[in-house]
C-alpha cells in the first residue's frame, strides 16, 4: 500500500503544490489552513482481490473559494488533474497500476462560496 500512496502523491503533486492525504494539514506555525485551491486524495474502499489485480477507488477532491466567483481555477485545475490521471499506467518496481475515471462531479459546500469537484477512479494495481 505505501507503494500505491507514494505513486499516487507523486502523480497528483505533479500536477499542483498543495496536496494532502485524507486531512488537510494546518500550517504547523500559524495553525492556519492552506490557501486555496487545494487537492485531498484518499482510498475510498478497501482493496479487493480480483483475479491477478488488487482493485482500489481513489476519490480526488479539488477545493477552492474564490473570493470573486469565478469557477475558472478550479475547472481548469480538476481538467489538469484528470487529464494526467484517466488513463494513466504507472510501472514501477513495486507494482503495475492502471487508472480508469469512474466519475468526474461538481459537489456542494455547505459554505456556498467554497467550489468542490471530486474526481473517482478505479486503480488496478498489480504487484510484482
Amino acid at each position: 500500500m505505501i507503494s500505491l500512496l507514494n505513486a499516487t502523491y507523486a502523480m497528483l503533486a505533479s500536477q499542483h503544490s498543495r496536496v494532502y492525504y485524507e486531512v488537510v494539514r494546518k500550517d504547523p506555525v500559524t495553525n492556519e489552513p492552506p490557501p486555496y485551491p487545494y487537492v485531498v486524495y484518499n482510498f475510498a474502499t478497501d482493496s479487493t482481490p480480483s483475479s491477478d489485480a488488487i482493485n482500489h477507488i481513489l476519490e480526488v477532491d479539488i477545493w477552492d473559494r474564490p473570493s470573486n466567483g469565478d469557477q475558472t481555477t478550479i475547472e481548469t485545475l480538476t481538467d489538469q488533474i484528470d487529464k494526467h490521471l484517466r488513463g494513466q499506467r504507472v510501472l514501477d518496481v513495486n507494482q503495475l497500476l492502471i487508472f480508469t475515471r469512474i466519475s468526474k462531479l461538481p459537489l456542494n459546500d455547505p459554505d456556498h462560496i467554497i467550489k468542490r469537484r471530486q474526481l473517482r477512479y478505479q486503480i488496478k494495481r498489480y504487484e510484482r
